[in-house]
């Protein structure tokens, strides 16, 4: 009876709760679960069915069933009643059904579930923890992932440096995927600095604190350098440019609450990162040409074009919740041969022909997986959802410094998703961006309810 006693206490501590949510992050960054099975994936090249995908979906799966049965015991209905909730929910309920007409659909049903499970640990993730504990437990998750990926890189491990340009991959197998690691815990270093810096006092266990999260953000801009990932530091720009204007709608707000400018602020913030998104963009091109890349967004390009003109086959409905890049009938679309990853197979009487590689192409483009899975419909609960998400958070950014973090992740994750696949199941950016979308005040309330117990 002691021992069980023992046991409960320490299920129900706070401190391994969070510990138990660094572990979570840190696995749907993804690349420990790949990399853990990456030996087991090249022996199952040799098989007719693949099985290591299904111990990646099992490993994420397992992962994150501990969040949902904790949210499924602490959950207060009321934050399923809100707007925002319901939002969400239509759009976690539109994905799903879309298996229903997908021309894919056992790929759908697995990734809309897996889209679902995930939001639902960034509706765990927001409801447990206040803002200073999440900035705290993302820096720390995102930390694992480089120091690892350098472990990586100086030990020489396989796949973690390029061998023909030297850019570092670390234990993600793809620059794109470590560039956000990093990114994610430079931003989460600079508001734990700053918030540290505000209520740490000035004792000397602060300072070393401070000095800690300093050379870890140092660290991490080294990474997203070497990396030469340039869809990162587009994104931090736009968070840059966010949290400039947030501040100063903060400033407006003080001086005058019946201020035009704070009173049309979230008009105005769509605009403005509009603006900077469509500049950012232009000299990004530029500074690929200066380096030596291709200024069509290394073949990005090519997968927007060929994307747009699925969306329009299917505009209202999409085919199905990420099933149209491994539909062959998609693939022989208008186009299909100035894709990039193209594969010559020859058949039993000898005759060659040329075909999309399916596991090598895809839209590059969360916003066109939105419209080419859900359609104009799931596209447009995308939008009021980021809308309401957005007038919620200006609320509270005026009066608590730390939630301007989670606007920072929703800026981060939107101009990210604009280059990358981001917005997809067992992914941490969805993870993320979701205990963003999920915040009301029912949220908060829960919050206050567990910090209290």
């Amino acid at each position: 009876m002691e021992m069980k006693k023992n046991i409960d206490g320490l299920i129900s501590n706070r401190y391994f709760e969070s510990c138990y949510a660094i572990v979570l992050l840190f696995t749907l960054t993804q690349g420990p679960v790949y990399r853990a099975w990456y030996e087991s994936g090249k022996s199952a090249a040799l098989v007719a069915f693949p099985p290591v995908s299904l111990a990646h979906y099992a490993t994420f799966l397992a992962i994150q069933i501990p969040a949902l049965m904790m949210l499924g015991r602490r959950l207060n209905m009321r934050i399923l009643e809100s707007r925002q909730g319901a939002f969400f929910i239509l759009l976690l309920a539109w994905m799903l059904l879309s298996t229903l007409w997908s021309v894919l659909s056992r790929q759908t049903l697995v990734e809309a579930v897996t889209f679902t499970v995930t939001a639902l640990c960034g509706l765990y993730f927001a409801a447990s923890f206040d803002s200073l504990v999440r900035i705290f437990i993302t820096f720390v998750a995102m930390q694992l992932g480089v120091v690892t990926s350098l472990l990586a890189i100086f030990r020489d491990w396989s796949l973690s440096v390029s061998e023909e340009e030297g850019y570092w991959i670390g234990i993600y197998l793809n620059r794109n995927s470590l560039a956000p690691v990093a990114a994610v815990g430079l931003v989460a270093g600079l508001f734990l600095i700053f918030s540290l810096a505000r209520i740490g006092g000035r004792g000397m266990w602060t300072k070393i604190a401070i000095v800690a999260c300093a050379a870890f953000v140092v660290v991490d801009c080294w990474t997203i350098w070497r990396s030469q990932s340039t869809t990162s530091p587009v994104a931090i720009g736009v968070v840059s440019a966010g949290a400039i204007y947030w501040c100063l709608v903060r400033v407006v707000s003080r001086s005058r609450v019946d201020n035009p400018f704070a009173r049309y602020s979230v008009a105005a913030f769509f605009v403005c990162i509009s603006v900077c998104l469509g500049l950012l963009f232009v000299f990004q091109r530029r500074f690929l040409s200066m380096i030596g890349e291709s200024s069509d967004f290394n073949g990005r390009v090519a997968h927007w074009k060929f994307s747009w003109n699925g969306v329009l086959e299917h505009p209202v409905l999409g085919y199905g919740w990420q099933a149209a890049w491994r539909d062959p009938n998609f693939l022989r679309g208008q186009g299909w041969w100035t894709l990039p990853n193209l594969s010559r197979i020859v058949d039993s009487s000898g005759s060659e022909s040329v075909v999309v590689d399916p596991s090598k192409s895809w839209s590059h483009s969360a916003y066109f997986d939105l419209l080419l899975g859900g359609g104009a419909v799931a596209f447009a609960m995308f939008l009021l959802l980021i809308g309401w998400a957005v007038s919620v958070q200006r609320g509270k950014i005026l009066y608590h410094k730390e939630s301007l973090f989670g606007l920072s992740i929703l800026l981060f994750v939107l101009a990210a998703s604009s280059q990358e696949s981001f917005l997809t199941g067992n992914h941490f950016l969805w993870m993320l961006l979701a205990s963003v979308l999920w915040q009301s005040d029912s949220v908060c309330e829960n919050q206050r309810r567990l910090n209290s117990t």
